[in-house]
């Protein structure tokens, strides 16, 4: 049985609240294709799921695989799916965006699936 990406809830809003900070910093088209290409990344742990760092010290199953040298992605694999239950982790020289930025309006890339 092939496996299923599933973005959790925390993965979403790490998804949008990094389009919001990249658009806002470069541009929209910069944005969505650095976010393509994150989307890219978790698609290709569909064929490779075991390949990341465990992590279970910090929660049993965790993994983790280094972006673009510049993010993390967390996720867990269970049977039938691979959870992005964490998004990416700690921009090179970024802060996290505040509810203020994630309210900004911007043109969105398409709606994560799953």
């Amino acid at each position: 049985m092939a496996l299923e990406l599933i973005y959790q809830p925390a993965a979403r809003a790490d998804l949008d609240s990094l389009y919001d900070w990249i658009a806002q910093a470069a541009d929209s088209h910069t944005a969505f294709g650095y976010i393509g290409r994150i989307q890219g990344a978790c698609r290709a742990l569909l064929n490779f799921p075991g390949r990341g760092t465990p992590h279970n010290e910090l929660a049993l199953g965790l993994r983790s695989i280094p972006f673009e040298r510049r993010a993390t992605i967390y996720y867990r694999v269970t049977d039938e799916a691979v959870e992005r239950s964490f998004g990416s982790s700690t921009m090179a020289g970024t802060q996290n965006a505040t509810s203020a930025d994630r309210s900004r309006t911007s043109p969105r890339p398409p709606p994560v699936p799953g």
